[in-house]
């Protein structure tokens, strides 16, 4: 509010006047603030101190609660808070620390805290302390973070790496490199105690140490450091700044740093070489030592360890042929000196001087042993050798005499030598280990050949060697190997023939892959068939080499030093023969076998037996044996049919006879009455006869159960499906059986067949054979739904009939019926087969008839095979129902109970049954099986196309698993890949599942494979070797049609039937795609050339 005051006119007195009241209302100002927000690093085990300030920058008091703790998204905590000013109220050595402020206007409260890093934190880490002001009055949080970072010092690491690859030759040179930085944060100092050039010094030092068998050669490059050298003797920081002149005495390296500051790095890259005698493993690592300034102590740092592998295994010893040592052997003479070497790092203990191992000599055969020095051929060459060579003696001719310093020795010997020294025997780096180190060599080695049964020496066998790789006899493979004496330079023959001792000896081939060939006296044969484990003992019989397989000296050269076992002729020396007392016989007969076993065997034949096989039906009569007049035990087996005679021993040259008595039994008449006997013997080498066959031919006499089958083939105009009167029966009609035999009807439509087998049959109208326009109708469910066929199941003895009937009665039907009426009654010694030929010629698209004869009453007979009928197509190249003429093969007689069989097996689902995917077929034509849920339509594709339902020869049905099959007869497949598809559909058209798979057919033959599974056989002009014939087409595929072969060969015979003798080569058929022959051995050895042709294709 406002006054003022005045004097009026002329008046004295003043007068004031005041204004109205006017309210103002001043707002309070808030404003705190918090300072300030520290980062520090520190060393564990150090306390630290924060200042902090609050300040009323506002114009109103207030109260804050001051609070200070360890923010739990720290690393660690900061242990043992402290007020240190501003200390009203404090709370000493707490996690948290508290106090309340009032502030007025203007005012300001500075405070000060503390707290320790505990020593065994880890390092670069942070501790984060919140620092937190709370206003009481207005609800205001100000907030400051400390933090505190732990040092970690100085941290040196070390990298080290070789150059190349780990695997090292001796001599040869390559690099280290040490690669290192200090990781931590802060520098690293130089310790104390270093000596340079007689100076004592503080530096960081690097230091390496030469591995042992490796010599220094000279610093690559250097990145900072002063580089060092130190000498065999030295301390361990004692060096050299100066290179000496020989620079393989270094036996360390340094490198040293004044200091090295955080994050600051440094390499070095130095060259060694290998030593020649070095072996084993090469280990090496670096080291570092320094000062760390934060608890001021010497810090040594290893870098990771790095290895180098030589080719050799630890320390050796190897025989040499003369004092050059240029020649290693594993074989020598007795009488001359044995040269050895020893090859051992780990005896190479002093890098500066010779050092010695001991080589300790030992005879298997004769005992005697003797210890030598050996001495390093030089400075650190890890090559010990003994001074002279070690002289030997035929101990036969000398006493043993052990310490002697001369090896008494004899034929046939093996001297051990024994490396042993310091380094070994402490298990030093660079080899051995600990164990002891040996090796051998063969004096005069030789070998055996014996008689695998009886170990007796074999005379007159020749052992040639061969070079089966042609390395070391010019590039010659598979010719005759050079061989030496143990001199390893004078030539020695490649072939040997044994003497009465049965010997032979090879006494130096140098390293390579070898064989042994051997040709065997009269009697024998190589190489034997008795396994190591039966073979008599005593014998040294290697499993390679001995059993004339390819075996390899891959160390050192050697001499052969194994025995060959030779077998007595197994094949070819038992021969048997069988007769029969009447070569035919009716049920119920009683007939007398003869089995003569002769021996031609180079030895006593032990526990011989006869294997006999009776034929189907008939039975061996117990007490019936004989062997040469004298009564034997009956076999094993009892009545048989197949029998075991124990006929015993059987002596070189000597025949022995078996005779005994069978029984013809019922059924007999169905089998092919060939019996067969093998005579066989119980040894090591077994010996095996001839099969000896012999047939007798069973006649069924009144028991024969052959049956007929009758039938017509008649009009059914009414469909009533029998022949009513007026409906005439069709003649010309020609009916298939599933073999391929036919028959025509007679001029009243009847046929018969006789000798038929009892057994499930199918019977086939040939279609074009119909009156033109004419159409068969279903009589019974033994059609399977196919008018044109029928199966027909037939009982022994029965007489079936089965019959099949023509619905469509058309005018020109009719008017054919009767012309062929007509003409079948002209005359009944007309050929009726040549007759229907000529009439349907036209109609039969030029298919081939079998041969047949007929008569009024039974029709025309055809032939028992007849080739398959070409389809007529309709105008649009597809084939006609009617025109379907595929024959139905024996193998799918049982078809129908065969699916029927499958289904109950198979799982739900729609589905292949016969066929899976990635299957190979060996023909393009095949029938297939296909299955899905009951009800349901199955449609199958090839390769997209699908394929039309008269493919369909029969539907079965499965009640127990509920699935429906279908068969697709005889669907021709493209060559190479194809895909069916197979859709099941529900009666409303939709696809309810679909399966897919790729089935490979053969395209056309185009290759012809020629194997031989059995190669190696005696020629003893009885063994058979085995030849294995493939017929495929370009895509490997076997080729599966029938198809005529030519087989040839240069040497023996075919054991097979020559078709065509009249034609050059061995004619026969191969069927399937595959077939395999047996080829007859020459009574001389010899390597046969065998070829096959398939008209321009040859093997």
């Amino acid at each position: 509010m406002a006054s003022t005051t005045f004097n009026k006119l002329g008046a004295t007195t003043l007068e004031e006047i005041i204004s109205n009241e006017v309210n103002v209302v001043v707002d309070a100002t808030i404003n705190f603030s918090l300072e300030l927000e520290n980062s520090i690093k520190r060393f564990r085990g150090d306390k630290v101190e924060f200042d902090h300030f609050l300040v009323n920058n506002g114009n109103v008091a207030s109260t804050f609660d001051i609070k200070i703790y360890n923010w739990d998204q720290g690393e660690y905590d900061l242990e043992n808070l402290e007020w240190i000013s501003g200390n009203k109220s404090r709370t000493q050595f707490s996690d948290t620390l508290r106090r309340e402020i009032t502030l007025n206007p203007g005012e300001r409260f500075d405070f000060r805290y503390s707290g320790s890093i505990n020593e065994a934190e880890d390092d670069s880490i942070t501790s984060i302390v919140n620092v937190e002001a709370v206003s009481r009055e207005f609800g205001i949080r100000l907030l400051k973070r400390d933090s505190v970072y732990v040092l970690s010092g100085a941290r040196i690491e070390l990298n080290k790496s070789q150059s190349g690859s780990e695997e090292k030759l001796p001599n040869e040179n390559f690099t280290y490199t040490i690669a290192g930085v200090n990781s931590g944060d802060v520098p690293a100092l130089p310790r104390a105690g270093i000596t340079i050039d007689g100076i004592s010094s503080s530096k960081i030092i690097l230091l390496d140490t030469i591995p042992s068998n490796v010599s220094f050669v000279e610093f690559v490059e250097t990145t900072n450091g002063q580089q060092l050298y130190g000498m065999e003797g030295n301390g361990k920081y004692e060096f050299s700044s100066q290179l000496p002149s020989d620079p393989s005495t270094v036996s360390f390296i340094g490198l040293a740093f004044d200091g090295l500051s955080a994050g600051e790095e440094f390499s070095t890259t130095f060259e060694v070489q290998v030593n020649p005698g070095a072996s084993e493993e090469i280990t090496n690592k670096a080291e570092i030592s320094y000062s760390d300034p934060e608890e001021n102590i010497v810090v040594d740092a290893v870098s990771d360890e790095v290895k180098a592998f030589l080719p050799s295994n630890g320390a050796t010893i190897d025989y040499f042929t003369d004092d050059s040592f240029g020649k290693k052997t594993g074989t020598s003479s007795i009488g001359r000196k044995l040269h050895l070497q020893a090859t051992a790092s780990a005896c190479n203990e002093f890098r500066s001087r010779i050092d010695t191992a001991t080589i300790t000599l030992q005879s298997f055969e004769t005992n005697d042993s003797e210890e030598f020095i050996g001495i390093e051929t030089g400075v650190n060459t890890s090559l010990f050798r003994i001074e002279g060579g070690v002289n030997t003696r035929n101990a036969v001719d000398f006493d043993v005499i052990i310490g002697n310093t001369i090896l008494e020795t004899v034929e046939d010997d093996v001297i051990q030598a024994i490396l042993n020294c310091d380094g070994i025997n402490n298990g030093n780096l660079g080899g051995g280990q600990g164990a002891r180190i040996q090796t051998t060599v063969v004096v005069d080695p030789y070998g055996i050949v014996f008689d695998s049964e009886t170990n007796q020496p074999i005379r007159n066998a020749k052992v040639t060697i061969l070079d089966v790789t042609g390395a070391n006899n010019g590039g010659d493979a598979g010719g005759r190997a050079k061989v030496f004496e143990t001199d390893g330079t004078t030539p020695a023959p490649s072939e040997y023939v044994t003497g009465p001792d049965g010997r032979f000896a090879f006494r130096y081939l140098e390293t390579g892959t070898y064989k042994v060939e051997v040709e065997t006296p009269e009697g024998y044969t190589f190489s034997s068939e008795v396994p190591l484990g039966l073979l008599p003992p005593g014998r040294k019989v290697d499993t390679l080499a001995s059993y004339g397989n390819d075996w390899t000296f891959s160390n050192v050269p050697q001499g052969t030093n194994f025995d060959i076992p030779l077998d007595p002729q197994a094949r070819g020396v038992l021969f048997t023969n069988k007769t029969v007392d009447r070569p035919t016989a009716e049920i119920g007969d009683y007939i007398n076998y003869t089995i003569t076993i002769k021996s031609e065997a180079i030895n006593t034949v032990r526990n011989l037996f006869i294997d006999d096989l009776l034929p189907f039906g008939f039975e061996y009569q117990l007490g019936s044996t004989k062997l040469d007049g004298v009564k034997l035990q009956d076999p094993e087996g009892g009545k048989g049919p197949s029998l075991k005679f124990d006929v015993g021993d059987i002596e070189p040259g000597s025949n022995k006879e078996l005779t005994y008595r069978v029984f013809v039994g019922p059924g007999s008449e169905k089998g092919k009455g060939i019996n067969v006997a093998v005579a066989k013997s119980d040894e090591v080498v077994v010996k095996s006869s001839n099969e000896a066959k012999v047939k007798v031919e069973v006649r069924g006499g009144l028991f024969n159960d052959n049956s007929y089958i009758i039938g017509k083939v008649f009009q059914d105009c009414n469909e009533n499906d029998m022949q009513d009167p007026g409906e005439v029966g069709v003649p010309g009609v020609r009916l298939y059986m599933e073999n391929g035999t036919y028959v025509v009807t007679d001029s009243e439509g009847k046929y018969t067949f006789y000798a038929v087998k009892p057994n499930k049959h199918v019977l086939k109208v040939d279609n074009y054979s119909l009156p033109e326009g004419s159409k068969l109708s279903v009589l019974d469910n033994r059609h399977a739904n196919d008018p044109s066929s029928r199966f027909v199941d037939v009982k022994k003895g029965q007489l079936h009939r089965a019959d099949f009937a023509i619905c469509e009665c058309t005018p020109s039907v009719n008017d054919e019926i009767n012309s062929r009426i007509e003409q079948l009654s002209q005359s009944n010694k007309d050929d009726l087969a040549n007759s229907v030929n000529r009439s349907f010629a036209v109609n039969e698209n030029n298919a081939q008839s079998g041969k047949g004869r007929f008569d009024n009453a039974s029709g025309t007979v055809g032939g028992s095979t007849v080739k398959r009928s070409n389809v007529k197509s309709s105008p649009d190249g597809k084939p006609t129902t009617s025109e379907i003429s595929d024959l139905v093969k024996e193998e799918e007689l049982n078809s129908i109970q065969k699916l029927e069989d499958a289904l109950l097996n198979a799982q739900n689902g729609v589905g292949f049954l016969n066929l899976v995917n990635n299957d190979t077929l060996t023909k393009n034509n095949y029938t297939i099986w296909v299955k899905g849920t009951a009800g349901t339509k199955l449609t199958l594709s090839l390769n997209g196309e699908v394929i039309d339902n008269s493919k369909v020869g029969q539907t079965s049905v499965s009640p127990t698993t509920k699935l429906q099959g279908s068969e697709y007869v005889s669907i021709d497949f493209e060559a190479g890949e194809n895909i069916l598809t197979l859709e099941e559909i529900d009666p409303f058209g939709n696809v309810r599942g679909t399966e897919g798979i790729s089935v490979f057919a053969p395209g056309k033959a185009s290759v012809l494979n020629l194997t031989a599974p059995i190669r190696n056989v005696p020629a003893d002009g009885v063994s058979t070797a085995l030849i294995r014939v493939e017929i495929l087409d370009e895509n490997g595929i076997l080729v599966g049609d029938r198809a005529s072969v030519t087989l040839d060969t240069e040497f023996g015979r075919w054991k097979v039937e020559d078709l065509n003798k009249e034609e050059p080569g061995t004619q026969i058929f191969i069927e399937g795609g595959v077939s395999e022959f047996e080829l007859i051995s020459t009574n001389q050895p010899k390597t046969s050339l065998v070829r096959a042709n398939l008209g321009v294709i040859k093997s």
